[in-house]
């Protein structure tokens, strides 16, 4: 499994772990992450919580392209993701040598995204994220698992007859995205059937209070805990990607699960 660190340039980032207003303390942190061994680091400049407030293109590349520049100089191994909606965002960081983007695009943008993405080097992590999460409501489905899939076929299929390469795609199932407590663990249980059916899987579930029955009790310091709990029990299920923000104890938890399951 590899581990994603997280680093917001955005001011509403629902955690403070790893959210930077100074491009130079993002760029001190990312050393930090790549001294520790972080797989990837991804990088996002406009919040997707509850409620969130849309950046623009450029409001997003004013924050984006100098941490690139800067990052693109110090990076070694690690892997640098975008975290964006925008494909004209994808496009200039693109150039820049970007590894991954990590989006919640749909819709009409679907199209635009396919060439961007079969023309690049980069791979696409698609997450699930319904209308109902900007208006701080849920999605309603009697069967989120069987739901999910359907969504994430029809949206590879699409992407796929438009030229894009399977083993280029990514899914990401969306925990705390728009979905009751109850479907976040029944993703979060099921996630070798994602694995399964798509083969390449990440899961971001750092810190997110994604279910009432889980955390009743716990005390947000607690958090991380369960997070760490969450990556070990992703990995033994297959899982290719947990995206974090206390990457050094998520990537020794890991290791622990690949030595186990592989002794």
């Amino acid at each position: 499994m590899k581990i994603m660190g997280i680093i917001n340039l955005s001011e509403d980032s629902f955690c403070e772990t790893g959210k930077f207003s100074n491009n130079n303390d993002a760029v001190k942190y990312a050393e930090y992450l790549i001294s520790i061994g972080c797989d990837i680091i991804d990088l996002g400049a406009e919040s997707t919580q509850q409620g969130f407030d849309e950046k623009n293109s450029e409001e997003q590349l004013d924050k984006l392209i100098p941490f690139i520049n800067q990052f693109n100089k110090i990076k070694k191994q690690t892997m640098l993701s975008i975290d964006t909606r925008s494909v004209r965002v994808m496009e200039e960081c693109g150039k820049l040598g970007v590894s991954f983007f990590n989006t919640i695009t749909t819709g009409e943008e679907m199209s635009n995204l396919a060439d961007f993405i079969k023309h690049s080097n980069s791979e696409i992590i698609l997450t699930h994220m319904p209308d109902e999460h900007k208006e701080s409501k849920n999605l309603i489905t009697s069967d989120i698992i069987n739901y999910l899939i359907s969504f994430f076929s029809k949206t590879r299929e699409e992407l796929i007859s438009k030229g894009v390469s399977g083993e280029k795609i990514i899914i990401d199932p969306g925990i705390g995205f728009g979905k009751s407590g109850s479907d976040n663990l029944k993703i979060l249980s099921n996630l070798d059937i994602f694995v399964q059916q798509f083969e390449r899987v990440c899961i971001g579930v750092s810190n997110k209070k994604f279910s009432s029955k889980v955390f009743e009790g716990i005390k947000e310091k607690d958090y991380p805990l369960v997070t760490l709990i969450n990556t070990a029990l992703s990995g033994y299920q297959g899982v290719e990607i947990a995206r974090v923000h206390d990457v050094g104890v998520n990537k020794d938890a890991s290791e622990v699960v690949k030595a186990t399951l592989n002794s």
